[in-house]
């Protein structure tokens, strides 16, 4: 993974470690946003599923980056789509509310 921020605030906050099996949902689109969660490993796939049954694939993230960051930032109160592990995976859980506070000492 190519590293686009040399010093992200966001990698030095501290939260839960959590392992998903292959499949486990992290969370579904609606659910309250409450954390962000930084992928120490594994793959994990974000997507949107509409009423015809048709699911769209919005990325597939893996080591390093962040889920549910984007949508945080920008101050929504649920994610906007769901998440689930395509690999075992181990991510770092992080409050919401420490996001915001590391995000408003760096403006």
């Amino acid at each position: 993974m190519r590293k686009i921020c040399s010093n992200c605030i966001y990698e030095k906050l501290e939260g839960q470690i959590i392992s998903c099996k292959e499949g486990d949902t992290l969370f579904l689109e609606g659910d309250d946003l409450n954390y962000v969660y930084q992928i120490e490993n594994g793959l994990i796939k974000v997507s949107k599923t509409f009423p015809s049954g048709e699911e769209r694939i919005f990325d597939i993230l893996g080591s390093g980056d962040f889920v549910g960051l984007v949508s945080a930032l920008k101050d929504d109160t649920r994610y906007i789509a769901s998440s689930s592990a395509l690999t075992e995976v181990r991510v770092l859980k992080i409050k919401l509310h420490d996001i915001k506070k590391a995000y408003d000492s760096d403006v």
